[in-house]
């Protein structure tokens, strides 16, 4: 063990964000496992106790507002402004969009007519290559779609 876990808990700081910062034993040593949400202990530590929950849901909600008004100020910021840049602006409009029930789809389709003039210049070999590949697509594609049939 390195000389960060010997310490005591006392004064010691953290090994990692988020730990419990409760004693494991009588040695005063801290316990290495992940404080829960909203709280500064583990569940072994008293983060399962349901005033302890309660305490940790109010905190949470007490959050709330105050990442509105920093989702709003995002939101509201001008175009140039150094500290919310166009991106984090879209971050942050995606996010209330997507807490509010109105996620865009996860799926891109994409359409596209069929042009065989594109294909005037190709060399023979390689229109054939270019078929070849197509149909074998198509026929994985259709083994991946057919219905599985079950056995007697």
């Amino acid at each position: 063990m390195g000389a960060k876990s010997q310490a005591k808990y006392h004064g010691q700081t953290p090994e990692f964000e988020g730990q419990c910062e409760g004693a494991r034993s009588s040695d005063g040593l801290r316990c290495r496992r992940q404080a829960m949400t909203g709280m500064n202990v583990c569940r072994r530590h008293g983060g399962g106790a349901p005033q302890a929950q309660r305490a940790a849901r109010e905190r949470l909600a007490m959050l709330v507002s105050p990442a509105i008004a920093k989702l709003k100020s995002a939101l509201d910021a001008k175009k140039n402004d150094k500290h919310f840049t166009p991106q984090l602006q879209i971050a942050a409009a995606r996010d209330v969009l997507d807490r509010n029930g109105l996620k865009s789809k996860d799926e891109l389709v994409v359409r596209a007519e069929f042009d065989a003039t594109r294909f005037a210049e190709w060399p023979d070999a390689d229109i054939e290559q270019f078929i070849a590949l197509a149909r074998r697509a198509t026929k994985t594609r259709e083994a991946t779609d057919a219905p599985v049939e079950e056995g007697d």
